[in-house]
């Protein structure tokens, strides 16, 4: 690789960086195209994240001085990185491709803003509700106490119909 083509891939890298709140490391262990172009899509659906390959020495260079920087240590061997904007999605995306095919990824770890994540964090992070399931949750709360408010302003007024037409019927 010449000096070029690396200087491309550190600014890919660097643009990647610059624009993710979250970097999960995962152990590739002879993952297949298939599997590699499987978890693409899946991230892609959950958060538009960006998961590659990468080159450990450059990606080292290019997290020099970020918010990233505590990961430099985990970047040994074969790894690959989910670039993502929202934690909670990506790392549910990445666990649960890991776990269906534990033989060919493993999870090492990430960093978020500006901690770095073991395999444990990472794991507790993916259990967590994403920002949709929390807004579905919200919407629920509140519909449920508009229909809450609704019965009770409408159950005396049907109370007193009720017994004034009792009363019609006695009189009747």
């Amino acid at each position: 690789m010449n000096k070029i083509s690396k200087q491309k891939i550190l600014a890919n890298y660097s643009e990647l960086i610059a624009a993710s709140n979250t970097l999960l490391l995962v152990k590739n262990l002879k993952m297949s195209v298939m599997d590699s172009q499987a978890i693409r899509s899946q991230l892609k659906q959950a958060d538009s994240a960006i998961f590659m390959v990468v080159k450990n020495s450059l990606l080292k260079i290019a997290i020099r001085n970020t918010k990233f920087a505590g990961i430099e240590d985990k970047l040994h061997g074969p790894i690959c990185v989910v670039f993502a904007k929202e934690p909670v999605s990506s790392s549910k995306a990445t666990v649960d491709f890991c776990q269906r095919n534990n033989s060919k990824l493993q999870i090492v770890g990430g960093a978020m803003l500006e901690q770095t994540l073991d395999e444990a964090t990472v794991l507790q992070l993916s259990k967590m509700a994403t920002h949709d399931e929390l807004r579905a949750l919200i919407v629920a709360l509140l519909y449920s106490v508009a229909t809450k408010v609704s019965r009770v302003a409408y159950a005396p007024s049907t109370k007193l119909l009720r017994v004034m037409g009792a009363h019609i019927e006695k009189i009747k």
